[in-house]
């Protein structure tokens, strides 16, 4: 390294939650990048200008609230747009009434939805009340982990949003990122993101490197009120289910996977445990979401972490097998999925069933 250079990100490095490594990585970065920006300068202009470039980033960072969290992550859900509904309603409006859709701003003349919300979801006026109406992606993701600067490991769940809610976490690779802390519980923090959340590879020592052993060693010490068995599964979802960020973490035995994708894009499992051992009963039903689809890397038979929120759907008839959607039945909407390595069975030696239809909820 260049001594002036090393001496101000050594003392820099504290700061910015990094090591002077890391940040000559980052200078490194940025003087490649304004040589091929600016070609033909004096090198004391690259060397200058990717120097402030560092400092720039550390410094802005410090003027928001979001502090580094280090994490292993475990889950995440689909990013949604939460306008969906809004949009799809004022759609209908327009088409069933086009003069009330424009009269009571559901949409324009030309039938683009409108935003008609007067206030926010913080009860402040809607700067966008009127205007067009703009997509805004939320998404949940799971990890364990804690703030750089502590060593006390526990859940996170990191609510993604707007455009950050598009960037998927790496799922089973320590990570550092920036967050607002909104929440600290015995058993979980709750974070946002903040505009300048990216997830930057990192080593941790409670994690080493990393990989499906390591994750699987971590979920087996899940504290009880995050556990369950797949018996236990109606009366943890009756306890939890009005926690939209709830998370249940179940060690199961999967007897089906569906490798061909739902109607939805879905995946389908069927899991079962040592508790649920009844000839009479169809097993849990298991979907996974098709962004985690690359995980479903074992066979039938294989023992798993199963990581997911808890839900209902529609039963079946036992006597003619039909669905019946006056019985409920529990389900798991699955954000990770995890073979322990010791009980894996390749896809290849698996048992293949022939597929049934089967309705999501």
């Amino acid at each position: 390294m260049e001594s002036d250079v090393l001496v101000k990100l050594q003392k820099w490095a504290k700061s910015a939650g990094l090591t002077p490594e890391e940040l000559y990585g980052k200078y490194k970065e940025n003087y490649t990048l304004m040589q091929s920006l600016h070609p033909g300068k004096a090198e004391n202009f690259y060397k200058d200008r990717a120097l402030f470039m560092v400092y720039r980033d550390i410094k802005s960072a410090r003027l928001v609230r979001a502090k580094p969290v280090d994490g292993l992550f475990i889950g995440f859900n689909v990013a949604f747009d939460v306008t969906t509904p809004i949009r799809n309603y004022a759609l209908e409006v327009f088409r069933t009434n086009m003069e009330k859709a424009i009269r009571e701003g559901y949409t324009d003349e030309s039938g683009n939805p409108l935003d008609n919300r007067p206030q926010t979801g913080y009860g402040t006026k809607n700067p966008n009340f009127g205007k067009p109406l703009v997509p805004a992606f939320l998404r949940n993701s799971y990890f364990i982990g804690r703030p750089a600067d502590s060593k006390d490991l526990k859940l996170g769940v990191l609510t993604q949003i707007g455009e950050v809610a598009l960037k998927r976490p790496p799922l089973g690779q320590p990570v550092r990122f920036l967050a607002n802390q909104r929440a600290d519980e015995p058993y979980r923090r709750l974070y946002n993101s903040s505009i300048r959340t990216e997830f930057d590879l990192i080593e941790m020592p409670e994690f080493e490197k990393g990989g499906d052993e390591v994750v699987c060693e971590w979920l087996g010490k899940t504290p009880d009120p995050i556990k369950t068995t797949l018996s236990g599964l109606p009366e943890w979802h009756a306890r939890n289910q009005a926690d939209v960020r709830r998370l249940c973490i179940i060690e199961a035995d999967v007897l089906y996977i569906r490798r061909e994708p739902l109607a939805t894009g879905n995946f389908l499992m069927v899991v079962e445990d040592e508790t649920t051992m009844d000839m009479d009963v169809e097993g849990t039903t298991v979907f996974v979401h098709h962004e985690i689809k690359e995980q479903l890397n074992f066979g039938s038979g294989s023992k798993i972490y199963l990581v997911g929120q808890s839900g209902t759907g529609p039963g079946y008839d036992r006597t003619s097998g039909a669905v019946d959607r006056t019985i409920t039945r529990y389900i798991v909407n699955a954000v990770g999925v995890w073979a322990i390595p010791e009980f894996r069975v390749p896809p290849e030696e698996e048992i293949l069933l022939e597929p049934s239809e089967e309705v999501e909820p």
